[in-house]
């Protein structure tokens, strides 16, 4: 395995939630694993300031192959205060390879960024 996976486009739903609700966030991403197949990922909730939050850290665990999709969660974002973060997300496939996505310092998301808003009510 000497091709780290990557992704070709990802979306976010809902891209809205309420402090109150306990809707469940994914990520769907259509990965591009040509060598190996992805076996994790892993979501991470950015704030304002580019900072890691509680938010997110949950994935799933594959096989998901080349061209398949990989769908992504996030947990507690309703414990988020209310503003506006940014999802990035680390997929790995089965030969240890990752790639992340989103993230400071890291290659923005296929098709835009991930933007979150929580809302107060």
């Amino acid at each position: 395995d000497t091709i780290a996976p990557t992704v070709t486009a990802a979306s976010l739903s809902p891209a809205t939630i309420s402090v109150n609700s306990y809707d469940l966030v994914e990520v769907v991403a259509t990965v591009s694993a040509p060598i190996a197949p992805v076996e994790d990922y892993v979501t991470t909730v950015y704030d304002a300031n580019g900072n890691p939050t509680s938010a997110g850290a949950t994935g799933g665990v594959g096989p998901v192959p080349d061209g398949g999709t990989a769908t992504l969660f996030i947990a507690d974002a309703n414990y988020l205060t209310p503003g506006t973060y940014t999802v990035g997300f680390t997929i790995t496939d089965a030969g240890g390879l990752s790639t992340s996505y989103g993230g400071p310092g890291q290659p923005p998301v296929p098709g835009g960024p991930l933007i979150l808003t929580v809302t107060a009510s």
